[in-house]
């Protein structure tokens, strides 16, 4: 009898380790940002750029963005920000964000090789801006007053 409550404990406890296991496999990590449009949630994985020298690279020099994938601008204050495509290889929508996390408004910038690049900017004062592959907010129905909100991204 003693035996039999000793494998039981045994297979008791691999079926607990088993479950830790695959339950820690399953864990999403990294910097998510999801934008609610109402009728959808879309969910981007992206870089941070939180420090200026981040937030001046930007995404320069990148030959290709995926679909689920983008930039996080966050800054230290909530002023209009402006932002120009000089060396980006990869057109782009700029999606400005204000402090409440709603979508204020949407640019769609093309690459820009050459010295004189227009601007692109916040309608109003903005603290974040998310930058996504060119055409997506479009495709995916993303528009101003859009909800969004951020996991693993300190703001």
């Amino acid at each position: 009898m003693s035996i039999e409550k000793g494998a039981v404990f045994d297979l008791s406890l691999t079926l607990v380790l088993m479950v830790l296991v695959l339950s820690s496999c399953t864990a999403i990590t990294g910097n998510y940002v999801v934008v609610d449009t109402g009728e959808e949630e879309h969910t981007f994985q992206v870089e941070i750029a939180d420090e200026d020298r981040e937030r001046y690279q930007g995404l320069k020099y990148r030959t290709q963005i995926s679909e689920q994938g983008g930039m996080f601008f966050v800054f230290p204050d909530k002023s209009t920000k402006s932002f120009w495509m000089k060396d980006t290889y990869v057109p782009l929508d700029i999606i400005f964000i204000n402090e409440e996390l709603k979508v204020v408004n949407i640019e769609n910038a093309e690459p820009c090789e050459v010295k004189d690049c227009p601007s692109y900017e916040s309608k109003r004062p903005v603290k974040y801006v998310l930058e996504i592959k060119g055409g997506l907010a479009e495709e995916l129905g993303i528009e101003k007053n859009d909800k969004i909100t951020v996991s693993g991204i300190d703001i």
